[in-house]
């Protein structure tokens, strides 16, 4: 009875009309809040590079989980060094957050954090021009450094003396 419950990929795990279709089954699911959970006791104690693996395992068994690849791009940006193959990884997770989301609006803030720690300034750029007039604070350091990079020194200026030192800091 157990294998007739859990192992069938049952469960939709996008959202209505998303494309592909990602469906999940319950040992997937269980297998899932496994890795992650030990994943977020190896993020606390602060041993990220440790963590990613494990976030990796719980993305494998449930891709579709917006808060497991919300929890594990934000672990990767913390990760020391970010190297190539970890900067990759958090590029692409936020690509599939986004398209999972629809660029909502708390993960446009976290991508514009991922393009900024990958040395990205012309995505960041492209991502937060269209709402330039209403970025929140975590949003505002990057597009600064964003328009300082693209070359857009006069609306650098204009939005640096609008800013001040709150965002200098």
């Amino acid at each position: 009875l157990s294998l007739l419950v859990g192992l069938p990929k049952i469960w939709v795990a996008t959202p209505p009309g998303f494309y592909p279709v990602v469906r999940t089954s319950l040992l997937d699911r269980i297998q899932a809040w496994s890795s992650a959970r030990r994943a977020r006791t190896e993020t606390a104690a602060g041993h990220h590079l440790a963590a990613v693996t494990l976030w990796g395992n719980a993305l494998a068994n449930n891709p579709a989980s917006i808060t497991l690849l919300r929890e594990a791009i934000a672990n990767v940006i913390q990760c020391e060094p970010l190297d190539r193959r970890l900067a990759t990884h958090a590029l692409n997770s936020t690509y599939w957050l986004l398209r999972l989301t629809q660029t909502n609006r708390q993960d446009v803030t976290l991508a514009a954090q991922v393009y900024g720690r990958c040395g990205l300034p012309g995505d960041v750029y492209e991502l937060l021009r269209p709402r330039q007039d209403a970025l929140v604070p975590a949003e505002e350091g990057p597009y600064l450094k964003a328009l300082f990079h693209a070359g857009e020194l006069d609306d650098f200026r204009r939005r640096w003396d609008q800013l001040g030192s709150r965002t200098a800091a």
